[in-house]
């Protein structure tokens, strides 16, 4: 009898969704309401409300996505959205193949999450964004940080299409919404481990690019934070285009420079480099010398990162790539004006060479 009233209060909380869904203004892909809210809501259990829940995607009008939620699923309203996602990883000439792969789930993560959200995807290289002609016909458009130049955005913010950017760092009245990764959580997290003194000797390498240059800002800004002088820290730059080079070169010249110091670089790219060139010189990381990346590549795929166990600060993608995805389609059903900036959170892995492990 009381599974039986359970299964009653179950459908009657399924009938109010149903007619939420008729009579409001809910558009494919907006997040339902979890089975604890529901619950509550309703004064029922959590399990009724979850039931409740199940009726609903059984007959297809909820859907969920692993990890993500619970989401109106409204097949009736129109056709299919067309998404466009221009990103770096479509333009391969100057990426390694390791560094395309890891990029790739950028991709990969977003249109996932958009497919299941009852959308179409368009992938659109460099050369098809600055012809404008391709943003004909798209209903949105997820934009990497590499396409965001001055042109770019001109001819995205005339084309009309909701757009939002991500991965990069722009000013808070940049003209797109966007979507950046906030190093400064996993830097905190990072410098906190380590017992920096007065005495402390800091090596600040990064990329002569603008994320480069970012990444360097925010390693200074938290080196003085914590009371290190300039003399304390030397700042070197890298070639992109002769990264592996460089690296060996700074190393092979200036190897006193890095023995028993603390390393911070702006990427795990440039760790794995200068890791290997130390290694030609004798020393032994995590014990001769102290290194932080950044971008965490060993937990998307990046072998020698794994085998050098490179201490560094995760940049969650799929975090990032499914919140894109997601204010995007609140762009498209709620048209505005007005953009927002977001900070997706980053935190510290140790590893073996920050002479740390978990």
């Amino acid at each position: 009898m009381i599974k039986r009233a359970k299964i009653a209060k179950s459908e009657q909380i399924a009938e109010v969704l149903r007619n939420e869904l008729s009579a409001a203004d809910i558009y494919h892909g907006m997040p339902a309401v979890s089975a604890k809210e529901l619950a509550r809501q309703h004064g029922v259990s959590v399990p009724t409300a979850h039931n409740a829940l199940n009726i609903l995607v059984r007959e297809g009008l909820l859907y969920r996505v692993q990890g993500s939620g619970t989401f109106f699923n409204c097949p009736d309203r129109g056709t299919k959205k067309l998404i466009g996602i221009a990103d770096q990883a479509v333009c391969p000439e100057w990426l390694t193949q390791e560094l395309i792969r890891i990029l790739n789930f950028h991709i990969v993560y977003a249109s996932e999450y958009l497919k299941a959200s009852g959308c179409e995807i368009r992938m659109i290289s460099y050369d098809e964004l600055l012809d404008g002609k391709v943003l004909h016909g798209l209903d949105g458009l997820l934009v990497s940080c590499m396409f965001l130049d001055v042109k770019t955005i001109e001819l995205i913010m005339n084309s009309g299409v909701p757009a939002v950017g991500y991965r990069f760092n722009h000013p808070n009245n940049f003209p797109i919404s966007y979507l950046s990764y906030d190093l400064n959580t996993g830097m905190s997290e990072a410098l906190d481990t380590l017992n920096l003194t007065s005495e402390s000797r800091i090596n600040l390498i990064s990329e002569n690019i603008p994320y480069g240059v970012h990444a360097r800002k925010c390693w200074m800004k938290h080196l003085k934070e914590r009371n290190i002088r300039e003399s304390q820290i030397l700042c070197s730059e890298i070639d992109t285009k002769d990264l592996e080079v460089s690296c060996y070169r700074l190393i092979r010249v200036y190897p006193e420079r890095y023995k028993n110091s603390i390393i911070l670089v702006s990427d795990d790219e440039i760790a794995k480099n200068l890791i290997n060139a130390m290694t030609l010189e004798g020393f032994e990381s995590g014990k001769d010398y102290c290194l932080i990346g950044i971008g965490n590549r060993t937990a998307y795929g990046m072998e020698s990162a794994g085998e050098l166990e490179i201490s560094s600060i995760d940049l969650p993608i799929k975090l990032m790539a499914e919140e894109s995805a997601k204010i995007l389609l609140y762009k498209i059903s709620n048209p505005s004006e007005c953009h927002c900036s977001v900070m997706i959170p980053t935190h510290f892995v140790k590893r073996k060479s920050s002479g740390m492990t978990e």
